[in-house]
């Protein structure tokens, strides 16, 4: 039986999906410095061992959600995922000196190199991956399975939470945020950011559904397990990216 956890940090989330009581396997994205050390810390509070992280997924290659990668990599021994051209961003940063001319991040050795339809299996729960470029060239999506009392759940985790990159990522996003929306049965939205993304989530962010949680009843129906809020949210993020690729458009046209 599995769940997700969700730690909150500085800007994004991390994703936990735990494949038992006692322990998880997958981390999805890591936090950057130095908010990975509450992640870390929080992950042991919850109960679980690093050492039982097997796989670090990486939506994308942006340092709030690789940065802290490295850090986690050596404590757990896990294996680190990403799609090719953002396993390139992320190299690329770690040779770029950052503001101020600080030194460039720690970022994690190159590992797994994932690619569109490939699934990944342990413990029980099976991870299947999309590709679904616009935010940035290899952002990366997942699809897995939750349970609530016993009763599975499609959930998913769109791995670009708004269009980058004038008209060429403006393109990409709409042409991926359309794939999105011929995925049937999504039933729980796991969100890379909670806020400060370009399409807020309707009736209620994770940390928001996260107190509904907290407040359910016995009776009561799983404030996640939303499937009309996900249609409601896909329909804004396809409207949204339509407008973004008509600003794009003007902008360049200039």
């Amino acid at each position: 039986m599995s769940s997700f956890r969700k730690s909150r940090r500085s800007r994004s989330s991390t994703i936990c999906i735990t494949s038992g009581p006692a322990s998880f396997r997958f981390l999805i994205d890591t936090a950057q410095e130095p908010y990975v050390e509450h992640v870390m810390a929080s992950i042991q509070k919850s109960g679980f061992d690093l050492k039982n992280i097997k796989y670090i997924i990486l939506t994308h290659g942006h340092i709030d959600h690789f940065g802290g990668a490295a850090k986690i990599q050596e404590a757990s021994g896990a294996r680190v995922a990403a799609l090719e051209e953002d396993w390139r961003m992320i190299e690329s940063a770690g040779t770029t000196p950052g503001r101020g001319n600080a030194p460039p991040p720690r970022v994690p050795k190159r590992d797994m190199v994932l690619k569109e339809g490939d699934t990944l299996s342990l413990g029980g729960e099976t991870l299947k991956f999309y590709k679904h470029p616009g935010h940035t060239p290899g952002s990366l999506s997942i699809e897995f399975t939750v349970y609530d009392n016993g009763q599975p759940h499609k959930a998913f985790v769109f791995g670009g939470p708004g269009p980058r990159g004038g008209v060429s990522g403006g393109e990409q996003f709409l042409a991926s945020i359309n794939r999105v929306a011929q995925i049937p049965g999504i039933e729980v939205a796991v969100n890379v950011h909670s806020w400060l993304t370009s399409y807020p989530y309707p009736n209620g962010g994770i940390l928001e559904r996260a107190q509904k949680l907290a407040e359910r009843k016995p009776g009561d129906p799983n404030p996640f397990v939303d499937p009309a809020s996900w249609r409601q949210w896909v329909k804004m993020a396809q409207d949204g990216a339509v407008q973004n690729l008509q600003d794009e458009k003007q902008k360049a046209a200039k």
